[in-house]
Parts: structure tokens; sequence; C-alpha cells
């Protein structure tokens, strides 16, 4: 994950000035939060799906509408053209191309500094008399044991940044074993966070559904009593497209979210920490 923050561009309207940009690497979306208006108690917010890229296609993306979901504070507040949507997202993958150049360039460095380090530190044990058996002896089991500890170290936090139970272990202090009430509690919460998820994604569709119905309602109304131009035939055409999009997008998750509920629960029933639960 890699979560970028700016600064509010005042030359800009609130709600167009992005405040914080998220990159979800390890789940394939951006999220946007834009600074909050004066006018509003909330603030926009706009989530892309990244298609999977090969290699050789680089840059060359496809669009598709359902690629995009969005909350705006002001319910009058028109949806971007598919084409400046699309234009916005390729900005973004380029954005996250260079964000993780330099978070990898930083680790380097990182690194290249705490092997400086290691290496002087090596060689101070060289001071050391060749004579000196039992001090040479020493300072190499020890170096040894520091290496091995790192090594160890090293492989922990790379197993709890994909464990999908590292965040609720971590609430106990990261047990070694699992009581059976423990377990039980790990099993509840990892559960309980999904489909608080589930139910939250279903929400924010299900909120932007109703507010593309009410306005493209209201636009009926007003042309009724004042019979508008042509403009009015084209929004309801993308108001159409754009519910039509949401509406299919809600019945995807609603009919996907039981399938990766049950999921989980075959998951967790054969995680070797939980097998205190079904012995």
């Amino acid at each position: 994950k890699i979560i970028e923050e700016f600064e509010h561009d005042h030359s800009k309207l609130a709600t167009k000035d992005v405040a914080r940009r998220s990159f979800l690497l390890g789940e394939g979306r951006i999220e946007l939060v834009y600074h909050l208006s004066p006018e509003h108690i909330t603030q926009n917010t706009r989530e892309f799906v990244i298609p999977q890229l090969s290699a050789d296609q680089g840059f060359n993306l496809t669009w598709s509408p359902d690629m995009t979901s969005a909350y705006h504070a002001d319910l009058h507040e028109a949806e971007p053209k598919d084409t400046e949507l699309f234009t916005l997202l390729e900005q973004l993958v380029k954005a996250q191309e260079q964000s993780q150049t330099i978070v990898r360039t930083s680790e380097q460095e990182v690194l290249n500094i705490l092997d400086s380090r290691n290496n002087e530190e090596a060689k101070t044990t060289l001071s050391i008399s060749v004579y000196n058996v039992e001090r040479n002896e020493k300072a190499r089991k020890y170096r040894q044991e520091q290496e091995q500890r790192a090594a160890a170290e090293e492989k922990l936090r790379k197993e709890k940044e994909m464990d999908y139970l590292a965040p609720f272990l971590a609430r106990l202090g990261d047990p070694t074993t699992l009581t059976k009430d423990q377990a039980q509690r790990v099993r509840d919460d990892c559960l309980q966070d999904l489909k608080s998820r589930l139910v939250d994604v279903a929400n924010i569709i299900q909120t932007r559904y109703e507010q593309e119905t009410t306005a493209l309602q209201k636009r009926q109304t007003e042309y009724q009593e004042h019979q508008s131009n042509e403009e009015y035939i084209d929004y309801c055409k993308e108001a159409m497209f754009r519910i039509h999009i949401l509406g299919r997008r809600l019945e995807n998750h609603k009919s996907q979210a039981p399938g990766r509920f049950r999921a989980l629960e075959a998951r967790l029933k054969h995680d070797q920490r939980m097998a205190i639960l079904y012995q």
C-alpha cells in the first residue's frame, strides 16, 4: 500500500482537488479522497479497479464503466464523462508506477546504508588478534547469531504481510498458539471484517444508484415542466447508462458475496492455527 497526501490547491475546487491518493497494490485498486468543500460535510471519493496487465501491455488499458465508482457530496454534481475518467485512470496508473519506483529506490538506499553499516561493524572484528582464538570464535558465533536472528525476523515480517489473520492475531499480542476462546475470537473477527467490508461496498453502490435515479427523476420532472432541448436527451442517455452499470455492479456484488464468505469460512477451517476449533 502506498498513500500520498496533498495540500489543497486553492486555484481548484475542493471537490476536484485530491487530498489523499491510495494505491492498494495487493488489491489492484486506487482510492481517491478529495478535499472537503466548505459547503459540504463529507468529501467526494472515487475508486478505480485496475485490470491486470501483462508486461508487454504497458499502459495500454481498456476501459469499462464498472472499473470505477464514486461518491459525490453534492447529489446534483454531474459524473465526469467516460473519456475523462479513462484519462484520469491512465494518469493514476502512471503515477502508481512512479511512486513504486520511488519507494523501491528509497528501500534500496536504506538497504545500502544497512549493508554499509553491517560491513563496518563486521570489519571491527578484524582488530582482534589472529592469535586470540577464543575472542575470534566468539565474534564469529555472535555474527552468525545476529544474521540468523535478522533473517528470521525478516521472514516473520514477510509472512505477516501476507497473512490474512495477522491484524486479528495482533489484537491478541501475536500468540504463538491459540486457546479455543482465542481461536474463536479470531475466526469471528475475521468473518465479521469481511462481512462489514462487503456491506460497505454494497451500501456505496446502492447509495450511488439511488443518487443517480433521484437525479434522473428530477431532470425528467423539469423536462415535463419546461420542455428542454437535446441536452436533456443526452443527459438521460448517460444517466440511464450509469444507472444500468450501477445496478449490474450491485447485482454482481450481492451474488458473489455469499461465495466469498463461504470461501473464507473454508479457508479458516483448513488453517492449522484454527485446528483447535474443529477437534
